[in-house]
């Protein structure tokens, strides 16, 4: 069996906005399945501060987590309404 070097990605659930109030396109939420598997899926809107460093727009978010995986700033997809930059985190659901 060979192992499938790009999986199709199936999305399940279209990201949706689900940021606080004031803000709600600051977090947007969605799903997808990958060779089978359900995970979720994040877009957390971040902009560069002053110091030229990635913080995100909305105060709970798991971006500081991820900058700490990554050793920094991710890269950052262009999407909504007002076509913002959103770190994506795709995670497992839990069993």
């Amino acid at each position: 069996m060979q192992f499938p070097m790009m999986p199709a990605i199936e999305w399940t659930s279209e990201l949706r906005p689900v940021g606080p109030s004031d803000d709600i396109w600051s977090r947007l939420i969605g799903a997808v399945r990958i060779l089978g598997v359900d995970f979720h899926v994040n877009a957390e809107a971040v902009h560069q501060d002053e110091d030229n460093c990635q913080v995100a727009d909305c105060s709970d978010t798991y971006v500081d987590d991820i900058q700490a995986l990554t050793d920094g700033a991710g890269r950052t997809v262009k999407l909504g309404p007002a076509s913002r930059d959103y770190l994506l985190i795709i995670s497992p659901y839990q069993e």
